[in-house]
């Protein structure tokens, strides 16, 4: 296991892109467990990657947003 600060999660991810020459950008076709919260790392076409966390909840039919 490897750990990473912020700082240095970019270049890491990167580093491992670059290294695997079969990396192709995996479709979002499977169904995502949302139990709990899920963590994306987001690549945009410059290379600059950002993380973002979706949390879900029951809908209680009262409107809320929380947070993006």
């Amino acid at each position: 296991m490897d750990f990473y600060t912020s700082a240095d999660k970019a270049d890491k991810v990167i580093n491992l892109i670059k290294q695997n020459r079969d990396f192709t950008v995996p479709p979002l076709t499977e169904p995502f467990d949302f139990s709990g919260p899920v963590t994306f790392l987001v690549v945009s076409g410059i290379g600059t990657i950002r993380q973002y966390t979706v949390t879900v909840e029951a809908d209680t039919g009262e409107g809320k947003f929380i947070s993006f």
